[in-house]
């Protein structure tokens, strides 16, 4: 008999002497305790995939996408004469922007979109289409999404006191769309 044989029937020996209230007590902990933490890594791996596969389709706009279709905006209002004012912000021209964005995985590329309130009149739209393209050939920005809204529907929420406390757009009717 080799020696450590020996040794290692000792050593299991003294470890089986707990009570057998205590060792059933370990033993079914274990593989509870085992499955919950499967379970729980087996979640969290969903969500991390459908997180990601979200992310991946339509992307998170960059600081610089937001510079850009914001440079756009100032580029349109600056050639094309507005003298609507909008409801949502009365200091500026009906004109906002969504920054676009690229996807992590797909890279594929939503587009920029530039939105215009007020401005139903088909030869004004198309001087600030034209005024869109030509931002876009000489900057090389990715493209863009017009979308021409009859009106702009904002609704201004006040409080108690008559202050002024937000807003929120209602419908909206688009009158035009146009991808250049």
């Amino acid at each position: 008999m080799i020696p450590t044989q020996g040794w290692r029937l000792c050593f299991f020996a003294s470890a089986k002497k707990q009570t057998s209230a205590q060792s059933l007590e370990v033993e079914e902990m274990k593989p509870n305790k085992h499955k919950a933490i499967r379970i729980a890594l087996i979640l969290l791996g969903v969500i991390a995939a459908a997180f990601l596969w979200l992310i991946s389709r339509i992307g998170i706009p960059a600081i610089s996408e937001a510079r850009e279709v914001e440079a756009l905006r100032e580029y349109v209002m600056q050639h094309n004469k507005f003298t609507e004012r909008s409801k949502s912000a009365p200091e500026s021209p009906p004109v906002f922007n969504r920054a676009g964005a690229t996807g992590f995985i797909f890279k594929n590329q939503l587009p920029h979109q530039l939105i215009v309130y007020g401005i139903t009149d088909p030869a004004r739209q198309d001087a600030i289409i034209s005024t869109v393209r030509q931002y876009r050939e000489e900057h090389h920005i990715r493209p863009v999404v017009i979308c021409f809204y009859q009106e702009e529907n904002w609704t201004i929420k006040t409080n108690t006191q008559g202050t002024i406390v937000g807003g929120s757009r209602g419908p909206e009717k688009l009158i035009r769309r146009k991808k250049i």
